[in-house]
């Protein structure tokens, strides 16, 4: 693996993994309104639990991006891009670090957004059944959260490895 330095990296959050859905509204803030009644706010961003990070890469006038993550649903990251006015043309990978629903939830909304970019991801993310063992050991089933199948079904591009990979040049 052939590393290069770059000028200049840039971390845009997009989804920042801090969002208490029981604070009221607040001078200056308000809150997601529950989506049951049609309504959600046009003049902010959308805060949820989750991560999404755009990284921006810049090497003699060149860019390279890289989605890392996709927050909790198919809605905050994809509305936050747009609000921000932010262009992902420079988008050449996506990646997720693990299964987890925070982290997922935009995956296939993103990679269009991107212009299908490959997306790489550990081969255990899309391990199913998954189990959580609750105190008194009951076994409780996670939902399939992310299937191969269905992304590549629906033309994205995924690349499975356990190890590390390159982006850009």
């Amino acid at each position: 693996m052939n590393l290069q330095q770059v000028d200049r990296l840039e971390i845009l959050i997009l989804i920042d993994n801090y969002a208490d859905s029981m604070l009221e509204n607040a001078p200056g803030v308000q809150r997601r309104v529950i989506e049951s009644n049609g309504f959600l706010p046009t003049d902010t961003v959308l805060a949820e639990h989750g991560v999404c990070l755009l990284l921006t890469a810049w090497k003699d006038n060149k860019k390279v991006g890289l989605i890392f993550d996709a927050g909790f649903s198919p809605i905050a990251a994809p509305r936050n891009l747009e609000f921000m006015n932010v262009s992902l043309d420079h988008v050449e990978a996506m990646a997720i670090s693990h299964a987890h629903e925070d982290h997922i939830g935009a995956t296939k909304q993103l990679l269009t957004m991107a212009g299908n970019p490959p997306l790489c991801a550990h081969p255990i993310c899309f391990h199913h059944p998954r189990y959580w063992r609750a105190d008194d050991g009951t076994m409780l089933q996670y939902p399939e959260m992310i299937n191969r199948d269905d992304l590549q079904a629906s033309g994205h591009t995924v690349i499975e490895k356990s190890e590390p990979s390159v982006v850009g040049d």
